[in-house]
């Protein structure tokens, strides 16, 4: 239209101007100035709504707004098309964000606030079935003319290849009079002689009100009742501190204190320096290290969606050092070990003292334990979250939020790891995906009787029921991989990923080598009680030596077929060997770092993982792991500008995560973690076991309020075993929170 023209050619003719005064060379700038005038008309259709109709609001507004371009005294107009999307520096190191400057456009406005920007994404496709389409370039490519030198050098909105260009989005400013469908009609109809279509606009302004639906309030509603619960509960249980009211604090009123923030945060920060042979100190920092591991992880992935050198994340991470995150997958299997190493330890310990077996409590503990925090994570992620999003990526949590809200289901009954289809592509197979790890451990947690229970009741037969099962741990997954032509671990660039996800990662009955690892482990420890191990100097050496060569292997041995370009291609002994062993060696490496750590052979290893300084993190982890990921993408998708990648800056990416993970980790845990387990001590009585502290194993860190002195019994332990970052050990870890993965 006319006024586009004239707008974008008083723009460029200002910027020709200013060009000329640092160009002598008239015949370099007029060619150029002729070539961009020639398409600017085209190109402003790509960025506003010209094809909007006369007299509407929108028309006026695009008036108002060329009347402002052709103003030199008004910078407005100006700022809409500065932050306009352009082709950007570095498209060969992976640069393809074409995104514009949120915050200018969104806060760009006439004078008079008449007129105020609307930033837009559009989303575009190329469409091969469209008759009579370009198929050499896109938009602006026919424009190139051979003829001249300098005018080829000229990029167009898009490279001539679009095959070739990953540029999927681009974003524009354009006044909020405008409507999405506006612009989608005006770009459709730019692009009606190239093979690009619209596949939609998605537009947001800076005042926008937020829309609260049903969920949004009843979730805001549970929030607000359980802070006035721990703010009651806590005012109540300084009082019953000052005053010393045992009538009040064995009155109803001792149902509410298990929600006192006061109570649980003194417990959560609590350091505990005692040491004793059923205080497994050195699990606290195997468990915190195995967590940042995983987040490290994880950030490589979410900081890889905006990243302004893509392409260079292959060279920068594929060092051979650099396996530690490449082959990063062992993390998990570290909570497998401690998770089959607490449930046997726990259990057999517990069937020594009383003979009995609770199949009722061992698996409703472990519901009471970890579903509360599980469904609060997944209610805040469905809901609200969103609000905290703002820029030019923020509706990509809404493929997140839709998969809450549909499949929360899959989380809270522990099936995600089989049910991987996505019925909507615009919504995630579930909320939580990292909890595919509580699915598959929960599935071994309820088999775990029957695995560890003959070692109580049968002894010799017991052991060899362990020994046929462990070695169908190895055989199982070696089987599967090599039946259908596996990768031996996730590789990167490996076509298979979803079929190795689906069939070996995912599934527990290839996943259960570390966890009965831990089992053996756990048995180990139940065998030795009290007494004292001796080991020699030869026998700590030895131990020390192999455990630390197998687990260099472990994780650095795949380093020739890890990376890209690809150095070598595995042979089917190392497909299937790999497939089969690695996961139980890693389980028995950890095995020899926990033993010899506990029973005074750890040297400066145990004084590492043993130190006090792990235990809060430690008591958090369960509740960190439910929201780290999803507080990664959000991280990434309220950036307004994209990530460099390096080494160095996704370390710090992952500390802030870290930081604000474990910020809201807390407060998860003092809303439906802390409490659920202290109204679980109250209302599920252990009989058999006497009240004020007696037999209560070693001293609980922090202190407890009256509801827990007097009369009340204990927690019965038998179902306490989860290893991951989850739930309460006991009197394993200083009756402190284990984490569950």
């Amino acid at each position: 239209m006319t006024w586009t023209l004239v707008s974008l050619l008083t723009l460029l003719t200002a910027l020709a101007s200013a060009a000329s005064s640092l160009a002598s060379d008239r015949d370099v700038i007029d060619p150029a100035k002729a070539w961009l005038s020639h398409r600017a008309a085209h190109w402003a259709n790509m960025y506003l709504p010209g094809t909007a109709p006369e007299n509407s609001t929108c028309q006026r507004a695009l008036q108002a707004m060329a009347a402002s371009l052709a103003d030199n005294t008004t910078l407005w107009a100006a700022k809409f098309v500065d932050s306009w999307a352009k082709v950007p520096d570095g498209l060969y190191m992976g640069n393809w964000a074409l995104e514009g400057v949120y915050d200018e456009c969104v806060g760009a406005s006439s004078p008079d606030g008449g007129v105020r920007g609307k930033f837009c994404r559009v989303f575009v496709f190329e469409n091969g079935s469209r008759e009579g389409a370009r198929t050499d370039g896109g938009c602006g490519a026919d424009a190139l003319d051979a003829r001249s030198g300098l005018q080829a050098r000229l990029p167009p909105l898009f490279p001539t290849r679009f095959d070739l260009a990953p540029f999927k989005t681009y974003s524009t400013c354009m006044p909020d009079a405008c409507t999405e469908h506006e612009l989608q009609e005006s770009v459709s109809a730019a692009l009606a002689d190239s093979s690009l279509g619209v596949r939609r606009v998605q537009c947001h302004t800076l005042h926008e009100a937020p829309e609260f639906t049903a969920g949004d309030i009843a979730f805001i509603a549970l929030l607000s009742a359980l802070l006035f619960l721990m703010v009651a509960a806590s005012a109540l249980d300084v009082y019953l501190e000052r005053t010393h009211d045992e009538a009040i604090a064995k009155g109803a009123a001792r149902f509410l204190l298990p929600f006192s923030a006061y109570t649980n945060l003194s417990k959560l920060f609590q350091l505990n320096t005692t040491r004793s042979s059923e205080n497994i100190t050195c699990l606290h920092g195997i468990r915190v290290l195995s967590m940042i591991w995983v987040v490290y992880g994880h950030q490589h992935e979410a900081g890889a969606r905006f990243t302004a050198n893509l392409l260079m994340m292959f060279p920068k991470t594929s060092g051979f050092l650099y396996q530690i995150v490449g082959n990063a997958y062992f993390s998990v299997d570290s909570f497998f070990f401690l998770s089959g190493f607490l449930v046997s330890y726990v259990l057999l310990r517990e069937m020594s003292r009383t003979g009995r077996f609770n199949v009722a409590m061992f698996y409703l503990h472990r519901l009471i334990r970890l579903l509360p925090p599980i469904a609060l994570a997944t209610g805040l992620f469905a809901t609200v979250a969103r609000f905290f999003l703002t820029g030019p990526l923020a509706d990509s949590w809404t493929y997140w939020q839709k998969g809450c809200a549909v499949n929360w289901w899959k989380d809270l009954v522990f099936v995600n790891n089989f049910l991987l289809e996505e019925d909507d592509p615009e919504a995630g197979a579930d909320c939580l995906i990292q909890a595919w790890y509580l699915a598959v451990d929960t599935q071994l947690y309820l088999v775990a009787p029957l695995v560890i229970l003959p070692l109580h009741y049968f002894k010799a037969a017991g052991l060899l029921w362990l020994y046929v099962v462990t070695l169908s741990s190895v055989v199982i997954p070696a089987a599967v991989t090599y039946a259908y032509d596996l990768q031996p671990s996730f590789l990167i660039g490996h076509p298979d990923d979803f079929d190795f996800n689906k069939k070996v990662y995912l599934a527990p009955w290839c996943r259960a080598g570390p966890w009965l690892v831990g089992v053996w482990l756990g048995y180990v420890f139940h065998k030795q009680g009290q007494r004292e191990v001796v080991l020699r100097k030869w026998q700590v050496v030895a131990g020390w030596t192999t455990s630390t060569v197998v687990a260099l292997l472990l994780v650095l041995g795949l380093w020739s077929y890890n990376v890209l370009p690809l150095k070598a291609q595995y042979d089917i002994v190392t497909q299937v060997t790999y497939a089969g062993l690695s996961r139980p060696a890693w389980g028995a490496v950890l095995a020899w770092v926990v033993y010899a750590c506990h029973f005074g052979y750890g040297g400066p290893v145990d004084g590492f993982l043993s130190h006090p300084s792990w235990q809060p993190i430690s008591r958090v982890t369960y509740s960190t792991y439910l929201v780290a990921m999803q507080i990664q993408y959000i991280t990434t998708y309220t950036s307004k500008a994209p990530f460099y990648f390096t080494p160095l800056n996704v370390l710090m990416q992952t500390a802030a995560a870290l930081v604000a993970s474990g910020m809201v980790g807390v407060v998860l845990s003092l809303t439906a973690e802390a409490p659920v387990i202290g109204l679980e001590k109250l209302l599920l009585r252990r009989p058999g076991r006497g009240g004020g502290g007696g037999g209560r194993g070693p001293e609980a860190p922090g202190r407890d309020n009256k509801a827990f002195e007097g009369d009340m019994e204990e927690l019965p332990r038998v179902g306490t075993s989860e290893g991951g970052p989850g739930a309460h050990d006991g009197a394993v870890a200083g009756q402190e929170t284990v984490t569950k993965f």
